[in-house]
């Protein structure tokens, strides 16, 4: 068995929340203050099936909650009407990230 069959596919993906900015304008330090993030988060997801697999089964859900009436409020109707809907979770109801987790 040569080295190449013995690598596993894997995919990750990263994001983070939150701001790592600790100093305003004038060097003055803005942690604490109303609209500066208390904490930064760093978050990874890992896949271990084909990219290909993951990124349709992304893009039907995709559709799904932008097809399903229940869904049809203010920032999916905005998404959809501009870009087209794509997941976000600043900007998803908490019941389309239940579905996207689950």
């Amino acid at each position: 068995m040569d080295k190449s069959s013995k690598i596993k596919m894997n995919h990750r993906f990263l994001d983070e929340a939150g701001d790592t900015t600790f100093y305003g304008k004038g060097k003055k330090e803005i942690v604490g203050n109303i609209g500066v993030s208390n904490c930064f988060i760093l978050g990874m997801v890992k896949f271990k099936e084909p990219l290909p697999e993951v990124r349709k089964k992304v893009i039907e859900l995709q559709s799904k909650v932008s097809n399903d009436a229940y869904f049809q409020v203010k920032s999916v109707l905005k998404k959809k009407n501009s870009t087209g809907y794509y997941f976000h979770a600043t900007d998803d109801l908490p019941e389309v990230r239940k579905l996207f987790l689950t």
